[in-house]
Protein backbone atom coordinates (compact mmCIF):
# COMPACT_ATOMS: atom_id res chain seq x y z
CA UNK A 1 0.00 0.00 0.00
CA UNK A 2 2.87 2.36 0.80
CA UNK A 3 4.43 1.77 -2.60
CA UNK A 4 1.10 2.59 -4.29
CA UNK A 5 0.85 5.98 -2.53
CA UNK A 6 4.51 6.75 -3.26
CA UNK A 7 4.02 6.05 -6.98
CA UNK A 8 0.79 8.07 -7.00
CA UNK A 9 2.60 11.00 -5.33
CA UNK A 10 5.44 10.85 -7.89
CA UNK A 11 2.94 10.86 -10.76
CA UNK A 12 1.18 13.91 -9.30
CA UNK A 13 4.47 15.77 -8.85
CA UNK A 14 5.56 14.94 -12.41
CA UNK A 15 2.21 16.16 -13.74
CA UNK A 16 2.50 19.46 -11.84
CA UNK A 17 6.05 20.02 -13.13
CA UNK A 18 4.86 19.42 -16.69
CA UNK A 19 2.02 21.95 -16.26
CA UNK A 20 4.39 24.60 -14.87
CA UNK A 21 6.84 24.06 -17.74
CA UNK A 22 4.04 24.35 -20.31
CA UNK A 23 2.83 27.62 -18.77
CA UNK A 24 6.31 29.18 -18.76
CA UNK A 25 6.97 28.26 -22.39
CA UNK A 26 3.86 30.08 -23.65
CA UNK A 27 4.62 33.12 -25.75
CA UNK A 28 3.37 36.40 -24.33
CA UNK A 29 2.90 39.27 -26.74
CA UNK A 30 2.61 42.95 -25.95
CA UNK A 31 2.33 45.98 -28.20
CA UNK A 32 3.54 49.46 -27.34
CA UNK A 33 2.75 52.64 -29.32
CA UNK A 34 5.98 54.66 -29.29
CA UNK A 35 6.88 58.28 -30.06
CA UNK A 36 10.28 59.85 -30.66
CA UNK A 37 9.49 63.50 -31.51
CA UNK A 38 13.08 64.39 -32.50
CA UNK A 39 13.48 61.45 -34.90
CA UNK A 40 13.52 61.97 -38.69
CA UNK A 41 10.19 61.96 -40.49
CA UNK A 42 8.78 58.46 -40.84
CA UNK A 43 10.60 57.14 -37.78
CA UNK A 44 8.99 59.30 -35.09
CA UNK A 45 5.95 57.05 -34.42
CA UNK A 46 5.12 53.38 -34.60
CA UNK A 47 4.52 50.20 -32.65
CA UNK A 48 6.97 48.05 -30.70
CA UNK A 49 5.90 44.41 -30.47
CA UNK A 50 7.53 42.17 -27.87
CA UNK A 51 6.95 38.44 -27.56
CA UNK A 52 8.39 35.55 -25.61
CA UNK A 53 9.58 35.27 -22.05
CA UNK A 54 12.56 36.88 -20.33
CA UNK A 55 14.93 34.15 -21.49
CA UNK A 56 13.89 34.30 -25.14
CA UNK A 57 12.60 37.76 -26.04
CA UNK A 58 11.82 38.71 -29.62
CA UNK A 59 10.77 42.10 -30.86
CA UNK A 60 10.07 44.25 -33.86
CA UNK A 61 9.29 47.85 -34.68
CA UNK A 62 6.53 48.75 -37.07
CA UNK A 63 6.99 52.26 -38.43
CA UNK A 64 4.03 54.53 -39.19
CA UNK A 65 4.56 53.70 -42.88
CA UNK A 66 3.90 50.02 -42.11
CA UNK A 67 7.52 48.91 -42.63
CA UNK A 68 8.66 46.37 -40.00
CA UNK A 69 12.18 46.14 -38.55
CA UNK A 70 13.39 43.28 -36.33
CA UNK A 71 15.00 44.13 -33.00
CA UNK A 72 18.10 42.29 -31.83
CA UNK A 73 20.18 41.85 -28.66
CA UNK A 74 17.01 42.15 -26.58
CA UNK A 75 17.26 41.76 -22.82
CA UNK A 76 14.89 42.51 -19.97
CA UNK A 77 16.34 42.76 -16.49
CA UNK A 78 14.11 43.93 -13.68
CA UNK A 79 12.23 46.77 -15.39
CA UNK A 80 14.89 47.74 -17.97
CA UNK A 81 14.59 46.75 -21.62
CA UNK A 82 17.75 46.92 -23.75
CA UNK A 83 17.65 46.30 -27.48
CA UNK A 84 19.24 47.25 -30.77
CA UNK A 85 17.68 48.10 -34.11
CA UNK A 86 19.17 48.71 -37.56
CA UNK A 87 17.49 51.68 -39.24
CA UNK A 88 18.74 51.53 -42.82
CA UNK A 89 22.52 51.23 -42.14
CA UNK A 90 22.57 52.79 -38.67
CA UNK A 91 22.55 50.75 -35.45
CA UNK A 92 20.39 52.36 -32.75
CA UNK A 93 20.56 51.25 -29.12
CA UNK A 94 17.40 51.44 -27.04
CA UNK A 95 17.34 51.66 -23.24
CA UNK A 96 13.82 51.76 -21.83
CA UNK A 97 12.39 51.59 -18.30
CA UNK A 98 9.12 49.70 -18.28
CA UNK A 99 6.16 49.59 -15.98
CA UNK A 100 2.75 48.04 -16.47
CA UNK A 101 1.42 50.63 -18.95
CA UNK A 102 4.33 52.82 -20.11
CA UNK A 103 7.94 52.77 -21.26
CA UNK A 104 10.31 55.74 -21.13
CA UNK A 105 13.93 55.93 -22.10
CA UNK A 106 16.43 56.80 -24.78
CA UNK A 107 17.55 55.87 -28.26
CA UNK A 108 21.28 56.34 -28.85
CA UNK A 109 21.65 57.46 -32.51
CA UNK A 110 24.07 59.35 -34.71
CA UNK A 111 21.80 62.39 -34.18
CA UNK A 112 22.46 62.11 -30.44
CA UNK A 113 20.42 60.67 -27.62
CA UNK A 114 16.70 60.92 -28.37
CA UNK A 115 13.87 60.58 -25.85
CA UNK A 116 11.50 57.63 -26.36
CA UNK A 117 8.02 57.34 -24.85
CA UNK A 118 5.64 54.42 -25.30
CA UNK A 119 2.21 53.39 -24.05
CA UNK A 120 0.91 49.85 -23.96
CA UNK A 121 -1.76 49.09 -26.55
CA UNK A 122 -4.77 47.64 -24.76
CA UNK A 123 -7.05 45.49 -26.89
CA UNK A 124 -10.67 45.61 -25.81
CA UNK A 125 -12.24 42.18 -25.46
CA UNK A 126 -15.30 41.57 -27.57
CA UNK A 127 -18.40 40.69 -25.59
Amino acid sequence: MRIFFTILLLICIAGQMNMVEAQNSKMKTSEWRYEVPQAPQGYEKGIITLSGDNANLKGELQLSSGYTIKMNNISLKNDTLKAGVYFESEYVQLLLKMNEHTMRGTANTSLGILEVKARKVVNEKKR
